[in-house]
């Protein structure tokens, strides 16, 4: 799994471990699309490079007063993109550097470098 993929700085927030769990699980949930009369279809074509990156981007930078902690998406993204190599290695690791890239941003600015 890409889990071990964050820095250690991350990995050791008290969210993260949780937040690997429930972006794994997601990934499954965002298979099935659910209709207003109650029923679900699942999802059959595979998701593209431009929603895997739409979707790393959001979790990496969410909007809104109540943002969880940088870890917490961090974690979370991951576990989805854990879920994703199932599938999908190379799109996973595309979205795995597009992640790296971001973290290390985040985090040069975190420290004020």
């Amino acid at each position: 799994m890409l889990i071990a993929s964050a820095p250690l700085l991350l990995r050791k927030h008290e969210e993260y471990d949780e937040s690997c769990k429930v972006g794994f699980e997601t990934f499954f949930d965002g298979l099935w699309k659910f209709h207003p009369d109650g029923t679900s279809t699942q999802r059959q074509e595979p998701y593209t490079y431009v929603e895997a990156i739409t979707e790393v981007a959001e979790n990496l930078t969410p909007d809104g007063l109540e943002q969880p902690p940088f870890a917490f998406g961090v974690g979370f993204t991951l576990g989805w993109l854990s879920a994703l190599a199932l599938s999908d290695r190379e799109l996973a690791h595309q979205g795995l550097e597009i992640t790296r890239l971001q973290v290390s941003q985040r985090l040069k600015e975190m420290c004020g470098r």
